[in-house]
């Protein structure tokens, strides 16, 4: 698995887990950005070169021609013997939460230990046509809040699964599109939110990779993320159900700092504000909630700024895979008076303010 599959896969995780970084997609809605992927998903841009597809087996011709020169006698070739290795890749990722707010700056969770882990499965198929790095990518996020007592699945209160395609359709430009689906597997005597229907969303995720304009171990990474709701329950809860959306503007300062080259520390301060049409936050036909006055009276919902700190463990063997951790600390501006009657209702935060730590630990094969 190259390095650019390996940093895709895990910013989905981090994207799933508390904010957007470089070379992410949103997905999942507890938040879930993201990118980490990633999606958001926090993902160590350390620039090692991540090289996790084993060196092809040599053809025939290539081990009859070895043979000749060292005098070795040749072995049969078995009808199973494949000169191509596997070319399908995996990463699971685990976050630990101080809160669980989604990158849309609903607080689901507002106190409690929260774990966020995320398994998948990255596809590159390389350059197809004009599509170069044609990568598909799927898997399945989860939400365990244990400030949840639910009588059937206890802190179990999100479940998301998401398939994404990316490719870049000119050089240093990406294009990251995704479904998502959030589920809840939690029954309606839940003590910190209801149940809520599928909430079945889409997102496009455009990048711009600017690095090597600054050298290569620095680069702003400007992004637009382009999120909308397809059908089922807001995902701001008093928002519109379906055909909604939001745009959210961002950048992704990274710098690598490379003293140590097996520990190559990457730092990041993702940041961004999301803007959209009033019905997204809010919408008086739909979901209750209060029935007028300022709520939802604004086209802004959020804004967000955080650092994130990433470092390879390249003490573990690579023959159990590349891993990673990272430490984040994300500042939340609910700037949307909707948005912030929703976090009450889910979790009883009133403070616009609110900050999130978080540490992830990963491994990508």
């Amino acid at each position: 698995m190259k390095a650019k599959y390996f940093l895709l896969a895990s910013a989905i995780s981090g994207v799933l887990s508390i904010a957007p970084l470089a070379m992410a997609v949103q997905v999942g809605d507890s938040d879930l950005n993201a990118p980490t992927p990633a999606a958001d998903i926090a993902s160590p841009a350390n620039g090692t070169d991540f090289s996790f597809a084993p060196t092809p087996a040599a053809t025939s011709a290539d081990k009859q021609a070895q043979d000749a020169t060292t005098g070795a006698a040749s072995e049969p070739d078995y009808l199973d013997a494949a000169p191509d290795s596997p070319n399908i890749h995996g990463f699971a990722n685990l976050t630990v939460l101080t809160h669980y707010a989604t990158p849309r700056g609903l607080v689901v969770v507002d106190k409690g230990t929260v774990l966020q882990p995320i398994v998948g499965l990255v596809f590159p198929f390389g350059d197809v046509g004009p599509l170069k790095n044609l990568t598909f990518v799927g898997g399945i996020w989860n939400c365990l809040a244990y400030q949840a007592h639910d009588a059937n699945v206890g802190p179990w209160i999100e479940l998301d699964d998401f398939f994404s395609v990316s490719f870049d359709p000119i050089d240093h430009l990406n294009a990251n599109f995704t479904y998502v689906a959030f589920n809840s597997p939690a029954s309606n005597n839940l003590n910190i939110h209801n149940k809520f229907a599928t909430e079945h969303n889409s997102d496009l995720y455009l990048s711009y990779d600017d690095s090597s304009l600054w050298g290569g171990n620095f680069g702003i990474h400007p992004y637009v993320d382009l999120w909308w709701a397809i059908a089922g329950d807001s995902t701001v809860i008093n928002g519109k159900n379906g055909a909604t959306g939001y745009a959210q503007p961002g950048i992704v300062p990274t710098y690598t700092f490379k003293e140590i080259p097996s520990y190559p520390i990457t730092v990041k301060v993702p940041t961004y504000i999301s803007v959209g049409p009033k019905d997204y936050w809010f919408y008086k036909g739909g979901n209750g909630g209060p029935s007028g006055g300022t709520w939802g009276d604004g086209n802004v919902g959020v804004f967000n700024i955080g650092v994130d700190v990433g470092v390879p463990l390249s003490f573990i063997p690579t023959k159990y895979g590349f891993w990673h951790a990272d430490v984040t600390c994300s500042y939340f501006d609910l700037i949307n008076n909707a948005l912030l009657y929703a976090g009450t209702e889910a979790s009883g935060n009133t403070k616009r303010d609110v900050i999130v730590g978080t540490f992830q630990i990963g491994v990508g094969f």
